[in-house]
């Protein structure tokens, strides 16, 4: 987290220790430049691994692709039948 917020005044940090995460507040400097982060593998939810590269859905495994959009029209089609009830 320090290497990824280094371009931001880090007010407090502490490790959450119920659940994996931070506790985390930072402040953007005046004169903010972003800090380069090729050399990083973040997290993704779609491929539910860590990844230096940003990619297109259509990289994406088949059943993650189900998944994700899945979850994002199954809850338009929920509220639709909960209403006609």
């Amino acid at each position: 987290m320090r290497v990824i917020f280094s371009d931001f005044e880090i007010i407090y940090m502490k490790t959450d220790h119920t659940a994996p995460g931070v506790f985390f507040k930072a402040k953007k400097p005046e004169g903010w430049r972003p800090t380069n982060l090729d050399d990083i593998a973040l997290y993704s939810v779609l491929l539910r691994k860590r990844t230096k590269e940003i990619i297109g859905i259509e990289h994406i495994p088949f059943i993650e692709r189900l998944k994700f959009l899945g979850s994002r029209l199954l809850s338009p089609m929920l509220r639709a039948l909960m209403r006609r009830r």
